[in-house]
């Protein structure tokens, strides 16, 4: 593999792709996401999700309502309709927020096709093959740092992203904190200078997707899925009003997710759990340590160890030792070569003994040969 590949962590790429893909073509995985979001969405004023009928599914077919309207980005369509276009972009932004930050299932793949402007003004969704799940953890920390990205309060905004799970238990979290720090307010404190519809929301995420590569952040798929989302989601929006922009759209959702924090039924769940954990706790910790002392004194306790990049130090070593065998080969050919020179045996060209001049030229093929490998590998 490329080392420098690592961080983006190929394997489970084509594992998620193989899982997504898989789940597409399951058609009745999708008319179960379907049923979800309109449960989801059941008298929600603005937002229409097709019925599905359940006895007409099978996992090649999928039966449906029929929506009547035109594709979000048909900006004609709309005008004929009479339909506000600032308007409708408020209302899929804000029902994509209630998605992210109170339902916790969002539509993944919300491109103009999928989405329909209906004559009544409301919005038609399709497509619910691919969907993504945000933990109601997730939901709080993203939903914290917005506001911590509101309030210029960066160690908070860090904090939330180590607590997302973005970090890896293998770095050390204070250089961590200083050097990302450095780069984001680097990077942020421009956009403060800016007005909302001055920002350039697929420009601000893309920028923080480099500073996140550049920190070897591991981002998870559903996170990645909800970047995917808004960058799209800016996009239809600056195009139905240039002026448009949805960060203020999050204020509202963000607020009452922080205000639930502090609600006092979710504190006293929250030290329900927390006793429950501590008890549990105290009664399994006496027993373990039990067994471990037990295998101690047996002399049966065994580490193991995993040294990182072991793998490619092995190859390193494998690679180095053939060029040498290989250079030993060419530097017997090359004194086989002199000594048959030396010799009256054979045949000659050019009074040069036929044998000697055969072993030269293929100890200089080999060792071009030899030349081009090692260049080819970048470690000359």
């Amino acid at each position: 593999y490329i080392p420098e590949t690592e961080f983006f962590n190929p394997t489970g790429i084509v594992e998620e792709f193989s899982k997504t893909i898989r789940k597409e073509l399951d058609f009745t995985e999708e008319g179960k996401n379907a049923s979800r979001f309109r449960r989801n969405f059941s008298g929600h004023p603005h937002i229409f999700i097709p019925s599905i009928f359940p006895d007409l599914v099978s996992k090649r077919l999928l039966v449906m309502e029929r929506i009547e309207g035109v594709r979000i980005d048909d900006i004609e369509g709309i005008s004929r309709l009479g339909l506000d276009r600032t308007e409708i972009a408020r209302i899929g932004v804000d029902a994509y927020f209630k998605m992210f930050l109170e339902d916790g299932f969002f539509h993944a793949d919300p491109h103009p096709g999928n989405l329909f402007v209906m004559p009544d003004g409301r919005l038609g969704l399709v497509d619910f093959g691919i969907i993504g799940w945000l933990s109601p953890d997730m939901m709080e920390s993203i939903a914290s740092a917005l506001v911590a990205l509101v309030k210029k309060d960066f160690d908070s905004l860090i904090d939330e992203y180590i607590a997302l799970g973005l970090v890896t238990e293998d770095v050390d979290i204070e250089a961590f904190k200083r050097e990302f720090k450095a780069d984001i307010i680097d990077f942020l404190i421009p956009l403060y200078d800016l007005t909302i519809s001055e920002i350039n929301i697929a420009q601000y995420l893309d920028t923080l997707m480099h500073v996140a590569i550049k920190h070897r952040m591991k981002i998870p798929s559903d996170l990645l899925l909800l970047n995917k989302c808004m960058l799209i989601l800016d996009s239809i929006g600056r195009e139905l009003d240039p002026n448009f922009n949805f960060i203020s759209i999050a204020e509202p959702y963000a607020s009452r997710l922080i205000k639930s924090r502090y609600n006092p039924k979710k504190i006293y769940k929250q030290m329900e759990k927390q006793i429950k954990d501590l008890t549990n706790f105290a009664t399994t910790t006496p027993k373990q340590v039990s067994i471990l002392m037990r295998k101690v004194l047996k002399d049966d306790l065994h580490i193991k160890m995993t040294p990182l990049g072991l793998d490619r130090l092995i190859r390193d070593i494998d690679r180095s030792t053939n060029r040498l065998a290989f250079s030993i080969v060419i530097a017997a050919i090359i004194l086989s070569s002199a000594i048959l020179t030396l010799s009256e045996t054979g045949g000659r060209i050019f009074d040069i003994p036929l044998l000697g001049l055969a072993g030269f030229l293929m100890a200089f093929m080999l060792g071009l040969w030899l030349l081009y490998s090692i260049i080819r590998s970048g470690r000359l």
